[in-house]
Formats: C-alpha cells, sequence, structure tokens
C-alpha cells in the first residue's frame, strides 16, 4: 500500500502469476470507519480485484490499526477487539 494513498490509485496486493494476482484500487481517504471495536479516524477504503477468483472485496484500513472492516460476497466482517 502507498504510504500516502490517493483516490483513484491502484497497487497490487499480490503478484504471483497464475495463483495470486490481486490488485487494489484506492476508493476514499479521510475516512470515519466505525466498529465494534471503536472509530477510527484517517481511514481509506480500497476496492480489490481478485481476477483469478473473479471476486471484488472492499476493505477499510486506519493508520496505526490496519484492516478494520471488510465487505465481501454479501457479508460484512469487522474489527471486534482492539488493544
Amino acid at each position: 500500500m502507498p504510504a500516502r494513498p490517493k483516490v483513484g490509485q491502484s497497487f497490487e496486493q499480490e503478484r504471483a502469476p497464475g495463483v495470486a494476482e490481486g490488485r487494489s484500487t484506492v476508493e476514499a481517504v479521510g475516512l470515519e470507519i466505525r466498529t465494534p471495536a471503536g472509530t477510527f479516524a484517517g481511514g481509506i477504503k480500497t476496492r480489490d480485484l481478485a481476477p483469478r477468483d473473479k471476486k471484488t472485496e472492499f476493505q477499510h484500513y486506519c493508520p496505526g490499526t490496519g484492516l478494520v472492516r471488510e465487505d465481501l460476497s454479501g457479508r460484512r466482517l469487522e474489527l471486534a477487539r482492539y488493544r
């Protein structure tokens, strides 16, 4: 992930031709994200495309915490506890 992500910027999540070829695009920056673990500021939202699996997921990351929410195939996973 870029150090200073900007909306529209794309980057590779993984590059193993024929095995894993995920690519992410930054959808939003500066988000406040609420989860059961708390409210996190300065978040970004990415759209992740896995062409081999034909899946698109949305992930939310926050500085100092990492992944706090993931939306995939009609399911939402959220950070439940944080120390």
